[in-house]
Order: structure tokens, then sequence, then C-alpha cells
């Protein structure tokens, strides 16, 4: 995940979720080691061993950054006790974890990643209620690395000191390549490009809407690069083909009112950019209970998908809101005691529970981030598990021993296009595929002891 800088804060929470997650991409780009492990088994000659095949990771071309002093996966029983470990690096296609405790087919494990950073700072994801049969192996992807490019600055002409304007272009739900502002004059405009990209972005979507000072919803859509003499002029901004939509949303009475309530939707321009998942920032408005909800849709985009939040309520979804939304009655809680994550989840709907460790108290100084993903039908507890020793250098093995880890989150997930946690290790789990590539999207309920925490927890390793 990447995240290109900017001196104004947007005015609706996606944003600063992705500013947040800045972090946590920061610390979780993984990469692997391996062997060439072509048998399920392999023969220790030395102490007259057979060690079993557990997992593969397949791992891609250059999947660690530059910044990554330590990678690691492990694997680990229920139970918290280790199976298997090995460092991995850029110069290693796959890694075998074996164990010389045959594991039967559906007995449940643990696989986590781990990297740590030259800075200290450790970002570890884990994968629990796996079985051989369900995952034999996972396909690692690496991840799109924006680098710092242009930030170049362009006249603006005709614009009211209360008028704004919003144009981000988004790739892969976390990675912001190209965004676009007013100055506080609003008399000229920077447009940020950044750098990294395999394919360049060829235009940009701009609009304005009553919401940030508009009169009536207006757009341009600019073909990039911009020239030299480029001067952004709001009588240009066209309105012809705009329509004007409304949802209304409903949810439990358990549920606090209203809070932090917002409704973001973007669009594909053709079939190209869906597949690559590339994506304009288009519309954004409240997301009440109290009233009718209304946005604007522009017909130039082939296809849609957006995020909606009210409370502790998330979701990311393919098409446009539905008329009638209801928040369904779905809650989880959590205690830790020791090394022991107890989680109660009540609501029928839901296949996938995440939790997060993570000590907000000190996010100036964070020194982990780790992230597990369980089966929330049939799992009421995680245990922390056993670290290896090719982790003995990090500071997370005084947390462990002295039991000092924090839970900064959890979430329970409806996934929809899933019927189950096996849906979700074999659609998005083991090939690393983008959330509506293996599905039609998510909604979740999160639950915190922070006032302020990160949420949603990335689907993702490699983010």
């Amino acid at each position: 995940m990447q995240f290109i800088n900017c001196p104004i804060k947007f005015s609706f929470m996606i944003i600063d979720r992705f500013r947040f997650l800045l972090f946590f991409c920061f610390v979780i780009l993984l990469s692997s080691c391996g062997k060439d492990n072509s048998l399920t088994d392999k023969q220790d000659d030395q102490n007259n061993l057979v060690e079993l095949e557990l997992i593969t990771i397949n791992i891609p071309d250059n999947l660690l950054n530059q910044y990554i002093i330590n990678s690691v996966v492990f694997a680990s029983k229920m139970d918290g006790s280790l199976l298997a470990s090995q460092r991995f690096n850029n110069s290693d296609k796959t890694v075998t974890l074996y164990t010389e405790e045959e594991i039967p087919l559906d007995e449940e494990f643990m696989v986590t990643f781990a990297v740590t950073d030259n800075g200290s700072a450790t970002g570890l994801s884990t994968y629990a209620n796996i079985t051989k049969e369900k995952l034999s192996s996972i396909n690692l992807k690496t991840s799109i690395r924006l680098t710092e490019g242009s930030n170049t600055n362009f006249g603006a002409f005709g614009f009211e000191p209360t008028d704004n304007v919003s144009s981000f272009v988004g790739i892969n739900s976390f990675d912001i390549p190209i965004m676009l502002y007013l100055n506080q004059s609003r008399e000229d405009f920077n447009i940020i490009i950044g750098a990294g990209l395999t394919e360049p972005v060829e235009s940009v979507y701009i609009f304005g809407q009553p919401n940030i000072g508009f009169d009536e919803y207006a757009y341009l859509l600019l073909d990039l690069p911009l020239e030299n003499d480029f001067v952004l002029d709001k009588s240009k901004f066209l309105t012809e083909g705009i329509q004007t939509k409304f949802f209304n949303i409903s949810k439990p009475e358990n549920m606090v009112e209203d809070e932090s309530s917002s409704m973001v939707l973007y669009g594909y321009l053709n079939d190209n950019d869906k597949e690559k998942h590339r994506y304009h920032s288009m519309s954004f408005t409240g997301a009440y209970t109290q009233s009718e909800n209304e946005y604007n849709v522009n017909p130039i985009f082939s296809d849609y998908w957006f995020s909606i939040n009210n409370g502790a309520y998330y979701a990311e979804r393919k098409g446009l809101p539905i008329v009638n939304y209801v928040i369904p009655e779905l809650a989880i809680d959590y205690t830790l005691t020791g090394k022991k994550i107890n989680v109660n989840i009540t609501g029928a709907e839901h296949e996938v529970g995440k939790i997060q460790l993570q000590d907000y108290d000190n996010e100036n100084l964070i020194g982990y981030s780790w992230i597990f993903n369980f089966d929330s039908k049939t799992t009421s507890s995680i245990i922390i598990p056993e670290l290896p020793a090719e982790m003995a250098t990090t500071m997370l093995q005084g947390y462990y021993d002295n039991n000092t880890f924090k839970v900064g989150s959890v979430e329970v997930y409806n996934y929809f296009g899933l019927n189950n946690y096996e849906d979700y290790l074999n659609n998005l789990v083991m090939n690393q595929d983008h959330l509506f590539d293996g599905s039609d999207g998510f909604e979740m309920i999160s639950n915190s002891d922070f006032q302020y925490y990160n949420s949603p927890i990335i689907d993702n390793t490699f983010h």
C-alpha cells in the first residue's frame, strides 16, 4: 500500500483509512526463502528422520522491499506450539514447510508471515484454521510500490472561496497514484502523480458537488499529461447526464446512531480499468438512518463499487448502493488473557473473523502489528503462537514472554458470494486475489477498546 501525501485534509473517512494503513503496508510487505521441494516428504539422513510436507509458499519476483531485514514464515498448531519455520528472501522462489510430526489431512493449523523492517517494526499476518485438505499452497503477490513522482502546479479560474473539488485515482483499494486538489486561494491547483506504475494512468476525473461548495454536481475528465499552460476553468465543468439517486439505511436498535456515517462511490472508466482494479473517486455523501441519502452517478463510467460506513459497520461492495440498505444484526466482542484471545460472535451471516494485535497507546512508536484471520463459525479463541528462532532478534519475544501484546481491534465479516471459511481460503487467500476477483465484496462489524483504531483490517498479506 502506498499513499501520496497531500497538504489538505479530505472530508470523508475513506482517506483517513488510507493514511493510517500506510504504516501497516510499510511493515507487511513479505518475501520468501526456500528449497526445491518437489516431493511431499524428505529424508534427513544424518538423523534418520522423515520430514512431512505441510504447506508450500510460492514467491514472486521482488516480493520484499529494500527496507526489510528479516522475513520468516512459520506454521503452528492451533494450541500455539511451533511446527515448522523458514527464513526467506528475494532470491527464493518457493518455501515448503516440513514437520517431523504427521499432521492428519483434516487437522487445523496456522501459517504466519512475519517481516521486520530496518526500524525494528514487525508486521505479521496469520491464517488460522488451515488444513492440508483446504489449503496446500499460498501463491504470494508482489505489491505495487509507488515512489515519489511529480507534484505540479497549474492555474485555476472561476472558483469561489468556498468551492472545492475532489479527485483521486486509486488502484487495488489502497494505492493512490494520482491526487488533485485546489489550493487555498482557489487560483491554482496541484496534481500529484506517483511513480512506479507498470501502466500509466491516461486520465483523471474531477468533480464538485453541493456538499463541497458547488451549486450542483459537475465534472471534468482530463487527459494526462496536462499541457504546461493548462488552466482549470470552473465554467468548463459539465453537468449533462448526471443522475441523482437515493438510498435509505437502517440498522439494529442496539447500534449507536449514525457515528462517522459516509458513503463513497467509485467508478471504472472501462473494462481494462476494472480488470486492473483502477478506479476514480466519483461521489460521496452521508449514510444516515434518519433520512434519505442522496448521491450522484455519472454514466460515463462503465461500472462502480462503493464503500459505506456507519459506526462500527463498514462495507465494500460491487455496483451501486441498493435502495434500502440494512445493516445486519452482527456483533463481536473479545477478551485477552495471557496468550489466549477469546471472541464472542453473535449473528448468523458471517464466515471470517479478524483480530489485530497493536498497541494504539504507543502509535508514535509502534513495534508490531499482528493480524489473525480465522473461521468465525467454528472458532471461539485464538492462541498467540510461539515465535520461531528466526525471530529471536526482534522485540516481539519480550511481548510474547511477558504477555504484553494488546488487542487493537476485532472484526467479523460476511463476504458476499462466499459460503464459508474454506471459500475464503480458496478464493482470496490461496492466490492473494483482490477482493472483487474472489467475491462481490464484504460487510463487517468491528470492535475495539481504543477510541481510534485501524478499520477495516486489510485482507491480504502484501498490501
